[in-house]
């Protein structure tokens, strides 16, 4: 259900029963080509095209060099960038020439040189490394700011700061509140957390 109700806000699926509005406006009065201007995604697994760096982060939008270099700083991509020779770089068919996790960097920066007001980030660092996962949270950091961010995840380390996590079971609502409120509940999410955070210190 997680990954189902970000396809719905970018209206991969219609039909819906119920609303879902966006700033009060409900979605399907909302022109398509708009609303997926206003809408950046990253997913787990990142669509990268065989052409420069510069067109893997504009695909093909008039955004100036200076704020590319800006949002490669931001999302912590600087490095990755220089690694195949700046924005006139080339990326690979399928990105072959990058790590998942230097892929996903990639992908942060594009969403941060549209500069989108709303951001789904559909299981980013569900296949990264834990140095890698430390580098898209502080990405993820930048994102929120001045933007509302819907993050889907299994890793509950990134989630922790938002302001309402809702915990989904079979399609279904099953706890909503911020990490302090459902950690003190002692529900569902305490012990799913409880229970990664035990895994993590144990390896």
């Amino acid at each position: 259900g997680k990954t189902t109700l970000g396809k719905l806000l970018i209206r991969m699926y219609d039909g819906y029963r119920g609303s879902i509005r966006i700033d009060g406006i409900e979605l399907d009065q909302v022109r398509l080509d708009a609303l997926r201007e206003r809408v950046g995604v990253v997913q787990q697994d990142v669509v990268l095209f065989p052409a420069t760096v510069r067109f893997n982060l504009t695909l093909g939008a008039p955004i100036s060099d200076e704020r590319l270099h800006e949002a490669l700083a931001l999302a912590q991509a600087t490095d990755v960038a220089a690694r195949l020779g700046g924005l006139d770089g080339p990326i690979a068919h399928g990105g072959r020439n990058l790590s998942v996790g230097e892929a996903q960097l990639l992908a942060f920066a594009r969403v941060l040189a549209r500069d989108t007001p709303l951001v789904i980030l559909d299981e980013a660092t569900a296949s990264v490394d834990s140095l890698t996962e430390a580098r898209i949270q502080q990405a993820t950091r930048v994102l929120l700011e001045r933007r509302t961010v819907l993050v889907v995840a299994h890793r509950l380390s990134t989630i922790t700061t938002a302001d309402r996590i809702v915990l989904l079971e079979a399609g279904r609502v099953l706890e909503s509140g911020t990490h302090s409120e459902l950690l003190g509940r002692g529900g569902a999410y305490a012990a799913l957390f409880h229970s990664q955070y035990q895994h993590a210190a144990a390896s």
